[in-house]
Formats: C-alpha cells, sequence, structure tokens
C-alpha cells in the first residue's frame, strides 16, 4: 500500500482504492465529506477479520452474500503486526496448539 500512497505510516485509509491523503483530508475537515458521497452496498459487513469474522464471511460469500471485512491489527513495540486472521491464528491459540503438538509427536 505504502507504494501507492507513498506513506509508510499507519493507518493508512483508501477510498475507491485511492489512498488519497486521507490524514491532511481530516485535518482540512473534508474526510467526512468525501465518506459520504460513496455508496456502499453489501449485504454483511463483518466487525473482526479473526478466525470467527472469517469463517462467518467465508461461508456468507459461499451463500452468495456481497461480504466486507473490517479489521485492524495495532502494530507491536517491535512493529510486528500481522493481515486477516486475528490474535489466536497468527500468535494465539492455534500456533500455541501446534507446538504442543509437535512436542508431543517428538516425544
Amino acid at each position: 500500500m505504502s507504494s501507492i500512497s507513498g506513506v509508510t505510516t499507519v493507518p493508512q485509509v483508501f477510498i475507491r482504492g485511492d489512498g488519497t491523503g486521507t490524514l491532511q483530508l481530516h485535518k482540512e475537515g473534508k474526510l467526512v465529506e468525501q465518506i459520504n458521497s460513496l455508496k456502499y452496498d453489501y449485504d454483511l459487513v463483518v466487525v473482526g477479520g479473526g478466525s470467527g469474522g472469517l469463517a462467518a464471511s467465508k461461508e456468507a460469500s459461499k451463500l452468495g452474500a456481497k461480504v466486507a471485512v473490517l479489521d485492524f491489527v495495532k502494530p507491536t513495540p517491535r512493529g510486528t503486526s500481522w493481515g486477516l486472521g486475528g490474535t489466536c491464528v497468527n500468535v494465539g491459540c492455534i500456533p500455541k496448539k501446534l507446538m504442543h503438538q509437535a512436542a508431543l509427536l517428538g516425544m
């Protein structure tokens, strides 16, 4: 995304696929106006791209729904972040279970 917007910091907001300098628009009081000018047509908006949100959005999509998934991950102090999947999938319970199973099999 930074190659499109020229910005290397977060958050980056894209409107219709364009990194429009939204922080500057916000400071000028024009961001809400630009967002309100857009039309959205979704059957389902899923808040959270964790394992539950992904499962719900995938199933709804299979059933023919037009789905939007909203997700945000605050980077750690080291700058680490991940995409969809959430804590459980990326760094939490699922990796822990895999490590535990690997340890059991290695015994």
